[in-house]
C-alpha cells in the first residue's frame, strides 16, 4: 500500500507484492495521506481493510480488494486538523469488528 500526499495522481494505491505492478488506486478516499493501517475484514469480503489517515482532518476505510471508501470520518482539530497517525485497535465496542 502507498499512500501520496499530493494531488493529481490516486492518493492511496496498492500494488503487487511480486512485480510492483499497479492493482487499484483511490482518488475519492482523501488528499494528503499521512498514514495507513491494515485492519480486519470487517464485510467478510476475504480481504483485509485499509485505514487511511489524512493531513485534512479526516479518517476513511477502503475495501481492501478495490479501494472503495467504505467509510469517511471528520475527526477533531485539536491539532490543527492533521491526521498524523492512524492505528488498527482491538474489537472496542463488542461488535465483532476491528476497530480503528
Amino acid at each position: 500500500m502507498v499512500g501520496q500526499f499530493a494531488e493529481p495522481a490516486a492518493c492511496v494505491l496498492a500494488l503487487d507484492g511480486a512485480s510492483g505492478s499497479r492493482l487499484w488506486g483511490s482518488q475519492d478516499v482523501t488528499r494528503n495521506v499521512t498514514s495507513l493501517a491494515l485492519v480486519g475484514d470487517n464485510l467478510g469480503t476475504g480481504f483485509r481493510d485499509v485505514a487511511v489517515g489524512s493531513f485534512v482532518n479526516a479518517v476513511s476505510v477502503v475495501l481492501g480488494f478495490n479501494g472503495n471508501t467504505v467509510w469517511r470520518r471528520e475527526v477533531s482539530t485539536f491539532n490543527g486538523g492533521s491526521m498524523l497517525s492512524v492505528i488498527k485497535t482491538a474489537d472496542l465496542d463488542g461488535n465483532g469488528s476491528q476497530d480503528v
